[in-house]
């Protein structure tokens, strides 16, 4: 009898012992450990250098990028245009046009140095005030602000 209770005590000493360290181990192992927080997204560096220049009928923009290229960023090439002569509001705010989207790998891209980007537009006509913006987009569709603004006026031929 006397080893049946020195058994039973012992168990309960034991489940007590194996009660106080689960017990402990909830409490250090759980609890709040801070609010959970989304990942900033980086928007890409905005183009501060855009220019425009005149190459044999077409416009030559060029600008620098900030960052390093990835391949899976994209140019969006913004343009509009004014008549030089005629009714149309010079002062008046003007519509950009979406007229290319280029991956940094395109090989319509020239690329003059790991930084200086340059794209052709051969799509423009005699008379006309052409005027360009540049956004940069990342993979996840994350675009930076809009670039300065570059114009170049194409004479009458």
């Amino acid at each position: 009898m006397k080893i049946e209770q020195g058994f039973g005590q012992c168990m309960r000493t034991w489940i007590i012992l194996l009660a106080a360290v689960s017990v402990a181990g909830v409490l250090v192992h759980c609890g709040k450990k801070g609010d959970p927080v989304l990942p900033t997204a980086q928007r890409p560096g905005a183009i501060s250098d855009l220019t425009a220049v005149s190459d044999n009928g077409s416009i030559l923009l060029q600008w620098t990028i900030s960052g390093k290229k990835t391949d899976d960023a994209i140019f969006k090439i913004l343009r509009s245009s004014l008549e030089i002569e005629g009714d149309e509001c010079p002062g008046c705010p003007r519509t950009y046009y979406l007229i290319a989207e280029r991956k940094f790998q395109d090989k319509t891209l020239v690329w003059k140095s790991d930084r200086v980007v340059i794209f052709r537009d051969n799509e423009t006509r005699g008379g006309r005030l052409y005027t360009y913006k540049i956004v940069i987009c990342d993979a996840s569709g994350i675009c930076s602000d809009e670039s300065n603004i570059a114009e170049f006026k194409v004479p009458l031929k």
